[in-house]
């Protein structure tokens, strides 16, 4: 695994099926992610229309990570879907990374790439939720400079278990 071979780049429609690949992997594996059932061709062109508007109305950016022709890391700042808010200054955090990926710094490196692609949002805030149970991801967001801010007492369920929900946050440096 070499970082100096993975392409980080912006998703378009057209990997609608590589992108759905990479989700569908992470649900097989039981990840922690919110998606618990797969992802359909249309679902992931959907979301990837979405994404395509987010970045069109500077509301968010998403980049992913490849290589060898496969996607092994997703990660997205997005603001909320409101066109102006009082909240135009947070955004949303999500990423992700393979399973065989996990731990070579891709993440920090996928991390790093999207916020620096999203400063010119105005962003002041990120945002990102974690399950409690997602010890190494916790580890993993504090060593980015994330600060745990609250929970939410039994906001996931998977399988019939609860897990709480871990609420992080990162204020950016002004520019």
């Amino acid at each position: 695994m070499n970082l100096s071979e993975v392409e980080f780049r912006q998703p378009s429609i057209e990997d609608a099926e590589i992108c759905m690949e990479y989700i569908n992997c992470l649900i097989d594996e039981d990840a922690y992610i919110a998606h618990l059932e797969k992802f359909t061709l249309e679902e992931e062109q959907k979301f990837l229309s979405y994404v395509q508007e987010m970045r069109e109305t500077d509301r968010g950016v998403t980049l992913v990570a490849l290589h060898d022709g496969k996607i092994i890391g997703i990660c997205g700042i997005n603001r909320d879907f409101m066109k102006k808010s009082a909240m135009d200054h947070v955004a949303i955090m999500d990423i992700s990374v393979s399973v065989n990926w996990r731990g070579s710094g891709l993440a920090k490196l996928l991390f790093e790439k999207t916020l620096d692609s999203a400063k010119d949002l105005g962003l002041e805030l990120v945002e990102l939720y974690c399950d409690s149970n997602n010890e190494g991801a916790l580890k993993f967001y504090e060593k980015l400079g994330f600060s745990r801010v609250a929970s939410r007492k039994k906001h996931s369920k998977r399988d019939g278990v609860y897990s709480d929900i871990i609420i992080l946050e990162m204020w950016l440096p002004k520019s």
